[in-house]
């Protein structure tokens, strides 16, 4: 009777520690994990006016190429400290200099191993889009790239929407391929 008492107590004990565990590894997921919004305003303070603002559009679509923004001047656009699901299309910053840093991913998986960063100067009221696209570079550099890594296999550029003009990056200027 007694073996039995104190196996029921021993069960008793494991099943409150394995509430407090699970209760522990709930707590910490849901705090680490982050979702950042479609549209993020990236300045403190009350919300400007259009004209008191850069908007940045993130371009997905070019060739099911996407651009996952990580980082405006420095300050991470999500939870600096888990992860991030990115969902940013479209980022609200102060006029002036900005530095973006992004990643790049494409339907195929195919995604970039280092973030890129392009700096731009941003005038209020304007809207700039970031577009990427992969780069079509010949089998000779996919090939080193696999051996030897590689840095970028994807470019990336900002144009301001007003005038089609490229501010910062690099332009993708060939025609997509049918195998992309």
């Amino acid at each position: 009777m007694n073996a039995m008492w104190r196996y029921f107590q021993k069960a008793d004990e494991f099943r409150k520690a394995l509430t407090v565990a699970s209760a522990f590894a709930i707590a910490t997921s849901v705090t680490g994990c982050t979702t950042t919004g479609e549209h993020v305003r990236f300045y403190d303070g009350a919300p400007l006016k259009t004209n008191e603002i850069v908007l940045l559009k993130i371009e997905r679509g070019i060739s099911n190429c996407r651009a996952f923004v990580w980082n405006v001047d420095g300050k991470p656009l999500g939870n600096p400290h888990g992860f991030n699901r990115n969902n940013t299309i479209e980022i609200e910053m102060l006029p002036g200099t900005n530095t973006l840093q992004f990643s790049y991913q494409d339907d195929s998986l195919s995604h970039s191993i280092t973030n890129m960063t392009l700096t731009f100067y941003g005038q209020a009221g304007q809207i700039y889009e970031l577009h990427v696209a992969p780069i079509n570079d010949g089998f000779g550099k996919h090939l080193e790239r696999d051996f030897f890594g590689g840095r970028f296999f994807w470019t990336a550029w900002i144009i301001d929407t007003q005038n089609g003009e490229v501010v910062a990056g690099r332009k993708r200027e060939e025609f997509f391929h049918w195998y992309e």
